[in-house]
């Protein structure tokens, strides 16, 4: 009996789990919140807060705790509310398509399951244009070609053999159909060898969901800015308080005629000015600072269809210095183009792509082989109405032959045509024509060519053999860039930000991409080559192709260990583990949900572009918050010196407690609230 038994299917989910992968773990919305006070200057108002209210009681003046308490109150709040609501909006955004039902055999017949139910060991069966739902090692495949771009970020389709035939030495075993990749042409059957988590596609789901905890350049910065504040602060609240105190038992001999609560009193005064001093020199508005103008730019690019799912992505982009990115669905429109094209003799030409192709066109989206949909939208109209013809014979493409043949019956003759790789149609020819200058050099651009040619016969045994054909075209192919990305690299690198393309694609392919993107591509690295590679390659490299999962991860690593801020952006799966660890992760909106829920910021209009717009918004971002912290310190250092330098030229307290505060607070408040 074909399939398994119900029996068998309760044992397979037991052991092995169920085809779905799991979920990125969700912090409740209290630990996020909670995960606001983690800010050093958030810490050190708090503990002054909590001392300032301790010595409030004993004084019953509370305006000091109050404000430090409001401050700090303010600042967590508008930084979680931003951060919760992006990531409500993204978890409405994200869909599932776990309830998509497969073809499987079980109990001996073939029936429709949701893909969640489908089981290791379960035989499945695979049409063109459907999702492989597992990884599956074929048994059975006819002109099968899957599309791996979302593990690989390879454009082309590749062919798929069963058992052990075909290669093994390619990006992933020729026999293997993997969870998440695409059959874009022919059929096939297979066992399935893993679900869920323990697929290719959950292998890297994996990467992509570790807790990186890379710290910002931003964050850096306030924390260094925080211990060199907690620093002075403290110093300088010992040299006031030993300087009171200092004068008080010494020079003024205060506690002379006074009983033990009077004096105890004086020297709980000195220690709330001591208290006070620390308090001001914490600039309490900076936290809130930071926090409105991250919230500010969080809404001005969601307006812009950047979606910022973690509020310190807009800061982190604005100090990026390397953006290292994917070439498929990036900077390319992962969807096959003719590019050029010569004609030789257009006679039934139409009528030779049109009923010598399988794809076809669903509202100008392309429903199989991506070559073949190209050719039908650059040169046929109403491909339907010339499919209804009598095919007399018909052979289908494959890797071996490297060309299709169709024949058709049209009265009391043949028309015959055929297509593929023009250096195997050129052998078919009745006159050949010498194109093969013109295939080498747009080969050289990374271009798939094909040569179309027919014939006619009076006869089926002539019409069915290969030969006397007459050539109509050769077509040169491609995957095109997006038009605003040269412009686009060209402005980031003007902005002294390195452009890298990391891809999966050949390195012919990746390198013409990068010269129409604009980028110095001096030398190609492969993705066996990075560990080898040394720093020097790596920085002069401006294109990484052949590269699997855990090449670009590599990358991102080892660029950070040089000290690069690491911008990733990408769409596919194979993506999502650098897009996680890098500094900042970005997202294409029509990229695959593992890549979106790596990513730090999403591309809702899935511009390139709109990178160097989170650029622009992150340097304004940070020069901001740089003026503001010029500002308020200034205003603090002053509030200081004049603490400290007042007793020792015989002012008891320049201030009270309460007018420092209350000018810290106010300025600090408003300034922020301005500045921001």
């Amino acid at each position: 009996m074909i399939g398994l038994t119900d029996t068998e299917v309760l044992n397979s989910r037991t052991f092995n789990g169920r085809n779905v992968l799991t979920p990125p773990k969700r912090d409740p919305w209290y630990i996020l919140l909670l995960g606001k006070f983690r800010d050093p200057l958030i810490q050190i108002l708090t503990i002054a807060a909590i001392i300032s209210l301790i010595l409030s009681v004993f004084s019953g003046s509370y305006y000091e705790p109050v404000g430090i308490i409001f401050a700090v109150v303010i600042a967590v709040t508008i930084g979680f509310l931003n951060e919760y609501s992006a990531q409500k909006k993204f978890d409405e955004m994200s869909t599932s398509s776990d309830d998509t039902l497969v073809k499987v055999y079980r109990n001996g017949i073939v029936v429709e399951i949701p893909r969640k139910d489908i089981v290791v060991k379960d035989r499945v069966i695979l049409s063109a244009g459907e999702e492989v739902p597992a990884d599956i090692f074929l048994t059975n495949a006819r002109n099968l070609k899957v599309d791996e771009s979302s593990l690989t970020g390879e454009s082309v389709a590749v062919n798929k053999y069963p058992n052990y035939d075909g290669e093994s030495a390619g990006t992933y075993p020729s026999f293997m159909c993997l969870k998440g990749t695409i059959v874009s042409e022919g059929s096939g059957e297979g066992n399935v060898t893993a679900v869920g988590d323990s697929t290719e596609i959950g292998k890297t789901a994996r990467s992509a969901n570790e807790i990186t905890d890379v710290e910002t350049p931003l964050n850096k910065q306030l924390n260094g800015l925080a211990d060199l504040i907690n620093k002075i602060a403290f110093t300088a609240a010992f040299i006031l308080i030993s300087s009171l105190l200092v004068r008080y038992l010494w020079i003024d001999y205060g506690y002379v005629g006074k009983n033990w609560m009077a004096i105890t009193n004086d020297i709980l005064s000195f220690v709330m000015i001591a208290v006070a001093l620390i308090v001001v020199a914490v600039p309490e508005g900076l936290p809130m600072a930071v926090t409105l103008a991250l919230a500010y730019s969080m809404k001005r690019m969601a307006k812009a269809n950047n979606l910022i799912r973690k509020m310190h992505a807009c800061e982190t982009l604005g100090a990026t210095t390397l953006i290292l990115t994917d070439k498929t669905g990036t900077l390319t429109k992962n969807e096959m183009t003719v590019v050029d094209n010569i004609k030789y003799d257009i006679r039934d030409l139409d009528l030779s792509i049109a009923c010598n192709t399988t794809a076809y066109l669903n509202d100008d989206k392309i429903v199989g082989n991506p070559t073949e949909g190209a050719l039908l939208k650059a040169f046929v109209g109403n491909y339907e109405e010339l499919r209804k013809q009598d095919i007399a014979y018909r052979k289908d493409f494959n890797s071996k032959d490297k060309y299709m043949v169709t024949v058709l019956k049209c009265g009391d003759y043949y028309k015959c045509f055929i297509k593929g790789a023009p250096e195997i149609i050129y052998n078919f020819l009745s006159d050949p024509y010498d194109y093969r200058p013109i295939i080498t050099e747009w080969a050289s651009k990374g271009r798939r060519t094909l040569a179309i040619a027919h014939k006619e016969c009076d006869a089926y045994e002539d019409a069915i053999k290969v030969d006397n054909y007459s050539l109509q075209c050769i077509v040169a192919i491609e995957d095109p860039i997006r038009d605003d990305v040269p412009d686009a690299i060209e402005e980031a690198q003007r902005a002294g930000i390195k452009v890298k393309i990391v891809t999966g694609d050949n390195p012919a392919t990746a390198s013409e991409i990068g010269h129409q993107a604009g980028l110095p591509v001096n030398t190609t690295t492969l993705g066996t080559e990075i560990n080898e590679s040394t720093d020097s390659r790596l920085l002069a490299t401006s294109v990484f192709a052949r590269t699997r999962p855990e090449d670009k991860l590599t990358l991102v690593k080892k660029f950070q260990a040089l000290g690069k801020v690491v911008a990733m952006t990408g769409d596919g799966t194979n993506d999502a583990g650098a897009l996680n660890h890098a500094e900042v992760g970005i997202a294409m909106n029509n990229g695959t949900d593992v890549a979106k829920n790596a990513a730090d910021i999403i591309l809702l209009d899935n511009s390139f572009s709109s990178i160097v717009l989170g650029v622009k918004w992150g340097r304004s971002l940070y020069k901001n918050i740089q003026h503001f912290v010029l500002f308020q310190l200034t205003i603090n250092v002053v509030a200081i010196l004049i603490a400290c330098i007042g007793p020792f030229i015989g002012i008891d307290l320049p201030f009270t407690v309460t007018q420092m505060l209350w000018v810290n607070l106010i300025m600090d408040t408003f300034a922020a609230l301005a500045l921001a």
